[in-house]
């Protein structure tokens, strides 16, 4: 009897489980997680928002070209300053806010809103006269080119 109890051996426990691999369930769980990320991802490329940048560096080619034309009535060019001027702001500050303002109200409300103090409401006179030029003239005013200097100044 002593002899079969010594051939007797202590119970040992089970190897641990590793974790690696994982089950197949894991794996097409990661799949499906990747896949949609993937989407996600996609489609926030294709639709995206334009960012900042984007309608800055735009507005700054409008103003790089109105410097270059100079063929164009001062009337055109004029009209295109002012509404990128008002695109502007209204983007920045809200339709409620500026959309409706006409005349000197608009200067005044540029300058007031200028960061580097621009005088809207006294060197941008024109942009209020210039629907009300005859279509021949082709000088601009004397004053477009700190005109479009504030304009750039402010866009960035």
């Amino acid at each position: 009897m002593d002899d079969l109890l010594s051939q007797l051996r202590d119970i040992r426990g089970l190897d641990p489980v590793s974790w690696w691999p994982p089950a197949p369930v894991w794996w097409v769980l990661l799949g499906v997680f990747i896949f949609i990320v993937a989407v996600f991802v996609l489609f926030k490329l294709r639709y995206r928002r334009p960012d900042e940048t984007d309608w800055q560096s735009e507005a700054l080619d409008i103003i790089k070209d109105l410097r270059a034309n100079q063929e164009a009535a001062v009337k055109q060019r004029v009209s295109t300053l002012s509404e990128l001027l008002r695109r502007i702001a209204i983007r920045r500050y809200g339709r409620s806010e500026c959309a409706g303002l006409q005349g000197k109200s608009w200067l005044t409300w540029l300058a007031e809103n200028d960061p580097d103090g621009f005088s809207w409401d006294r060197t941008g006179l024109v942009l209020i006269e210039a629907p009300y030029l005859p279509d021949d003239v082709t000088q601009p005013a004397q004053n477009w080119s700190e005109l479009l200097d504030a304009a750039e100044k402010w866009i960035k």
